[in-house]
């Protein structure tokens, strides 16, 4: 997988193993972890962040980026 600012470009393996979190989150809000959520007809990854400190608070929250997936084409995947 190859991660640009806005888009995830995947191979069809790739997006075949890939988790699916498509009506909900993943509960293990782990640093880096990655999944697949179907959103209408458009695919997304979505990647949990690093936690940060609720200012005034004990809690801590997790941001979470979504990036559109691009699965590639097999003969453009040995470029990732």
């Amino acid at each position: 997988m190859r991660l640009g600012k806005t888009t995830a470009w995947l191979t069809e393996e790739e997006f075949k193993y890939m988790p699916e979190y498509s009506l909900s989150l993943p509960t293990l809000t782990t640093e880096g972890k990655t999944w697949k959520c179907r959103r209408g007809s458009k695919w997304y990854v979505g990647q949990y962040g690093k936690a940060v400190q609720v200012p005034g608070t004990t809690e801590r929250q997790v941001p979470i980026t979504w990036r559109k997936l691009v699965v590639m084409p097999p003969e453009h995947a040995h470029r990732v």
